[in-house]
């Protein structure tokens, strides 16, 4: 039991760790504001007022697939006007969190005048005007602007606990359609109908105020087309509170900023000379509307006032702190395993295993100043599965931190603590990931300079926070970069990097490896350009490394030996490449069009080269040409690579010339032809030709005594496909013919042939029944030892959801292998059965996703050798069940 007090041990930490992150991050984000409070945060001048809505002007126009809390120019809700964000999609969504999560952590408070924003005041003196009000109007309040219909939110009246009724686009998919609440993605728990979409808060009621909805249609992953916005005014349940009296230049000011003609919910207007008890009336009726009803609401130009008093009111909002736990449980088991004698016998016949993974992310923003957070963990109860293992075996910890990151930004600095990624220079140091931290400081719109210290090796778990504990495993690196000209498309940049660092012979925590103790030190140019129209592109590099084997810190190396010490050796790298669009989309007719872009690259590594933050392959010489084209639909790609080793032309070690060239065409007929007739195929061709030879120098002094020593080998690989997609049936063949051509002296005869088809049939029976068919033939032709081996594979693949959220699946594949001269034949046959069942849980006032499967699998392995009288017949059967919850 006592790693089980242990683990939980450790669990209960990880947890608490979390809360005390949680209320640090809460407490961050509410004292500043708590600081600024004043008694009364409605009575302020017209032109503090004007100052905050100059910040709110701004709308998104198109939202892109970003993870919550990257911040955007997109308008959050109600008390967080003053920041802005774009919405996550929905496959990003990771549990799927009902509202605003911050609503369930930070206190709630109250908001007087939210509930009946006409019932203090008359109404402005803009006469019967219909047209909603421009955001930019707002500057000149009680002057009538062009209006903004696409913009302008429709303001519904909602009551908390109660369903918010929504209209629903008529002419877009329901699949298409993304529904988000200020910052959060609420789409999941929307129910879309024909003609509206109904939302039910389920984990928190919305607190009084005004919240804004939106409604996105969704192109595709990267284009999100904003369709309407609303305005949701949550009234109290009690009473209207009683105000202190405002004076009467506060209340022209507030009439000043809330829109013109502002239609009431029964689309009846109100003289201006209306009593407060009439708007007193009016609003308790509003607070009782019946969810159906929620839709004839009026449209305003702006939102209401008490959106503008949040913005100073004594709390932090949820825009300006967002927090995001969350928690995995996958629990799995083997209930029974039967194997035959020739199968052998299993270590764990039996187990019940269970993985944990966790993680708290936070960001806080106020003004410039930008605070991200990130921290996942990694939890096992077998000890084997945990994360360090392989590094420090029994020692392991079962609850380990896997990754985790704190990003700071502040005007134009920024600083990466934790898991970062730094440089971009390809041949010095290239985006190298793992602890450290570095930082970025841009000095004016052409300077900029970023520095970092990050391990040398990829490094987890509590030790080693910063991974910096050891000198002789880090790397320092800078970069200067500079604007030399600007552009729409980046225009011209000039970067200087510089680099120096040791690595310890000290393996990757994940990786087993015998590794050397190397040293690196140089410095780097690169220098990228765009033109104005972004058709030609140009990059070059240049680095100068000094890399050095210390063996005295290498005892594996060494092994108590007295070895030669290695001479550290200085020497450069380079580079260049170029791109071009020669054609770019030149219309043939209305609905095919022709592009063509050619690419070139040359890159030389010396001898001995080496940096530790790069992974180049020294002493080589490449030249890589390539096209790439789309004629009406059809697109073709070649390339021809060019390389060579052995650039000092050393006499004892092998040269090599290799050359590989490539060509690959998709042509459907139905975009080049035009006609949509599901007869019309898919065809596609590839062929690649690669051929390799050594070079002898020097044969006598370089210890080759025979030209039949050096390799030659050249290998054509052709293939060729059809397929056809007609309604819910899928056909498609494959055919490949690969050729080994054997040209060393001596072996002239040792080529090989290998000719391959493959047959499938993929079937959408149903939206719930899948079925999948297939079977490949394959040849291996040896010409020198004059046989020939058969393969035979057959393959099945069945699912049906035959109950909603259940669903059976059944896989099976075999391979028969046989030769021609029938000595050897060997059978393997694979067998699963999968019954998946998804579900949630109602828990802590939500729906936590889940799923729970049970799979039985049976594996047979046959094998005889005819020639020397062997045979071999084994058989695992497996049951095996789990389940999964995320929090």
């Amino acid at each position: 039991m006592n790693w089980e007090n242990r683990t939980f041990r450790r669990i209960y930490l990880g947890c608490s760790c979390s809360l005390v992150m949680m209320g640090a991050g809460l407490f961050i984000g509410i004292s500043p504001t708590l600081a600024q409070a004043t008694p009364n945060p409605t009575l302020e001048t017209t032109e503090k007022k004007a100052t905050k809505l100059e910040a709110k002007n701004t709308e998104i126009k198109s939202p892109t697939k970003i993870n919550h809390n990257t911040e955007t120019p997109a308008p959050a809700a109600g008390a967080g006007d003053n920041l802005k964000s774009s919405p996550v999609s929905p496959a990003e969504s990771i549990n799927q969190i009902e509202s605003n999560v911050t609503d369930a952590v930070l206190p709630k408070r109250e908001q007087p005048k939210t509930e009946q924003p006409q019932s203090k005041q008359p109404k402005t003196e803009q006469p019967q005007t219909q047209q909603p009000q421009s955001k930019q109007s707002k500057d000149n309040a009680g002057t009538p602007s062009q209006p903004t219909p696409a913009k302008t939110p429709t303001i519904i009246t909602a009551t908390p606990g109660k369903a918010i009724r929504l209209p629903r686009p008529a002419s877009i998919d329901a699949k298409n359609i993304a529904v988000f609440l200020g910052r959060t993605d609420i789409t999941s728990q929307v129910e879309i109908g024909d003609t509206a979409i109904l939302y039910t808060p389920k984990l928190l009621s919305l607190s009084p105020g005004n919240q804004t909805a939106i409604l996105y249609k969704i192109n595709n992953p990267q284009d999100w087309q904003e369709l309407k916005r609303f305005t949701i005014n949550v009234s109290a349940i009690a009473s209207k509170p009683k105000d202190t009296e405002k004076s009467e230049a506060t209340e022209k000011a507030k009439d000043a900023e809330k829109s013109e003609d502002t239609e009431k919910p029964e689309n009846t207007e109100k003289s201006e000379d209306t009593e407060k008890s009439e708007d007193a009336e009016k609003a308790e009726d509003k607070e009782k509307p019946d969810a159906s009803e929620g839709g004839k609401d009026s449209e305003d130009g702006e939102e209401s006032e008490d959106g503008e008093d949040e913005e100073e009111s004594p709390s932090t909002s949820a825009a300006d702190l967002t927090i995001t736990p969350t928690l995995n449980i996958n629990v799995k088991s083997q209930f029974s395993e039967f194997r035959s004698p020739d199968a052998g016998e299993s270590e764990r016949p039996v187990f019940n295993d269970a993985v944990f993974t966790g993680g708290l992310e936070a960001q806080y923003k106020k003004g410039s100043f930008k605070i991200g957070t990130k921290f996942n963990l990694l939890g096992v109860t077998f000890q084997p599965e945990a994360l360090r293992f392989s590094d420090l075996q029994a020692a392991a910890p079962q609850l380990d931190l896997s990754d985790y990151a704190v990003n700071l930004e502040a005007g134009p600095a920024k600083l990466d603590i934790g898991h970062v990624c730094y440089g971009n220079h390809p041949l010095l140091i290239s985006s190298l990931c793992t602890r450290g931290l570095t930082t970025k400081v841009k000095l004016n719109d052409v300077v900029d300079f970023s520095i970092g210290r990050i391990s040398a090796t990829t490094v987890v778990g509590f030790d080693n926070i910063l991974g910096l504990e050891r000198n002789e495993n880090a790397l320092t690196a800078a970069t200067l970069g500079f604007q030399l000209l600007k552009n729409s498309n980046d225009g011209v940049r000039l970067e200087a990097s510089w680099m120096q660092g040791q690595r310890s012979p000290v393996a990757n925590f994940n990786v087993g490896e015998v590794v050397d103790s190397e040293k690196s030190d140089g410095f780097g140019l690169r220098l990228t350009a765009t033109d104005e129209s972004g058709r030609l592109k140009g990059d070059a590099g240049f680095a100068r490394s000094t890399f050095a084997n210390p063996s005295q810190n290498d005892p594996q190396l060494a092994e108590g030996l007295d070895i030669v010490e290695v001479v550290p050796v200085t020497r450069n790298a380079w580079y260049t490449e170029a791109n071009y669009d020669v054609i770019q989309g030149l219309k043939l007719d209305e609905n095919r069009e022709i592009s063509l872009s050619v690419n070139f690259r040359r890159e030389r590594v010396d001898p001995q080269f080496g940096s530790l933050g790069a992974g180049v392959t020294a002493d080589s010489l490449q030249t890589t040409f390539g096209m790439n084209a789309t004629i009406a639909g059809a697109a073709i790609q070649f390339q021809d690579n060019a390389s060579e080793d052995n650039l000092a032309n050393i006499t004892n070690i092998l040269k090599t010339r290799s050359r590989n060239k490539s060509l690959n065409i998709t042509a459907p007929l139905q975009d080049i032809l035009q006609v949509q007739s599901p007869l019309l195929p898919t065809l596609t061709y590839g062929w690649q030709l690669s051929k390799q030879k050594g070079s002898i120098i020097a044969a006598a002094d370089g210890g080759f005594d025979d030209a039949s020593e050096i390799p030659e080998q050249e290998n054509v690989t052709q293939q060729a496909g059809i397929s056809w997609n007609i309604d819910n049936l899928t056909l498609s063949y494959q055919y490949s013919n690969a050729f080994q051509d054997n040209r060393q002296l001596g072996r002239e005869n040792a080529d090989f042939r290998n000719i391959s088809n493959q047959f499938s049939v993929g079937l959408q029976a149903s939206p719930t029944m899948n079925l999948e068919i297939g079977y490949g033939i394959t040849q291996v032709e040896d010409l020198e030892q004059a046989v020939t081996r058969f393969s035979h594979a057959p393959t099945l693949g069945f699912s049906w959801e035959f109950v909603k959220d259940l669903t059976f699946a059944l896989n099976f594949n075999r391979n028969d292998d046989t030769d021609s001269n029938r000595e050897n034949f060997a059978r393997s046959e694979g067998i699963e059965m999968l019954l998946t069942w998804k579900f949630n849980v109602k828990a802590l006032n939500r729906e936590l996703p889940g799923s729970f499967f049970i799979r039985y699998g049976r594996q047979t392995s046959l094998s005889n050798n005819v020639l020397f009288g062997e045979k071999t017949d084994s058989t695992i059967h497996t049951i095996n069940g789990g389940f999964s919850l995320s929090f």
